[in-house]
């Protein structure tokens, strides 16, 4: 392919060399700017603030080891600490499920409510598991040892129904009395279900 300059332009007839806008090459060049005049980071990696904002669910985990539940004062603390306003950190704490926004038992019962976990006696188990606690799904025993949650799907599909306990997963379950009788008894037993 031919240069389509003229052969009689030379590049000195074309001007001075520039360097092109925004170019770090130049010894007078300043920093890199976007289309609206700001500065465009160009080394690699999170800058400061994002480094800090991703430490949030760290700092929410932290306080609901140390006290068992994410209360607003602890969490306007932790949203502060990682540069969040208390609505983005609350937008995290409210996403995951194992992060609780209000108190719960010692021994909190996650029934996974996924398909595979509702076609094979889900509901079932929540009902029994609730009615032997005397509680509603959501709830919490009057003596704090228990809160009942539904959960979207522990993925373990082959053990439906299926609940977890601490570190435990339990299925798959039966729904009849006697089984879930037994089930609270073991998660009772079981010094892993125990928080705090």
């Amino acid at each position: 392919m031919s240069d389509p300059t003229p052969s009689h332009v030379t590049s000195e007839a074309a001007g001075p060399a520039r360097a092109a806008p925004h170019s770090p090459s130049g010894a007078d060049a300043g920093p890199q700017l976007d289309l609206r005049g700001n500065p465009v980071r160009t080394e690699l990696g999170p800058d400061a603030r994002a480094v800090k904002r991703e430490k949030i669910v760290d700092a929410l985990w932290a306080i609901q080891q140390a006290k068992g539940w994410i209360d607003d004062e602890s969490l306007k603390a932790a949203a502060a600490e990682c540069a969040l306003s208390p609505a983005e950190a609350d937008e995290v704490a409210t996403f995951y499920n194992l992060l609780f926004r209000r108190p719960v038992g010692k021994r909190v019962i996650f029934v996974c409510d996924s398909i595979s976990c509702e076609l094979t006696g889900g509901a079932d188990v929540m009902s029994q598991l609730c009615a032997e606690l005397g509680i509603e799904p959501g709830g919490t025993t009057a003596d704090h040892e228990f809160t009942v949650l539904p959960i979207v799907c522990l993925g373990h599909c082959d053990r439906a129904p299926c609940c977890l306990a601490g570190e435990t997963v339990h299925g798959p379950l039966p729904a009849d009395r006697e089984a879930v009788q037994a089930l609270i008894q073991r998660i009772r037993n079981d010094r892993s279900a125990a928080r705090g």
